[in-house]
């Protein structure tokens, strides 16, 4: 009759191995797992830039064209579209939003103008 000890030993030795196995196979499809294809479409994360705990940008490549995402916890947008060397590529999204920032700029200035009082 094995004592006390060596059974408690053999038990250990068994967790052990048991958790040795599922770090080992969680590595393993980590690092593999997300090798294929999607679809037959070929997506790659490039960069990302993480901005807070839940948001962050991130550059895809998605059958050679770029994408400038912004990712938070409930939804993920498309912020630009880069060509191959990640420059910006002309999109009618970005002149609308330039516009609006030039307006905006242009009406905050006019206020704080007619807001200014002589000293």
């Amino acid at each position: 009759m094995p004592s006390a000890s060596s059974q408690l030993l053999q038990i250990m030795l068994a967790l052990g191995f048991v958790l040795a196995m599922i770090y080992g196979l969680g590595f393993i499809v980590k690092r593999f797992g997300q090798g294929g294809s999607l679809g037959g479409t070929q997506i790659k994360v490039v960069s990302s830039l993480a901005l807070g705990n839940r948001e962050k940008l991130v550059i895809t490549e998605v059958n050679g064209e770029q994408l400038l995402l912004g990712v938070t916890a409930n939804s993920i947008r498309c912020l630009k579209t880069l060509d191959s060397t990640g420059q910006e590529t002309a999109t009618n999204t970005g002149a609308a939003q330039h516009e609006a920032v030039v307006d905006f700029k242009t009406k905050l200035a006019g206020l704080m103008v007619a807001n200014k009082k002589p000293v």
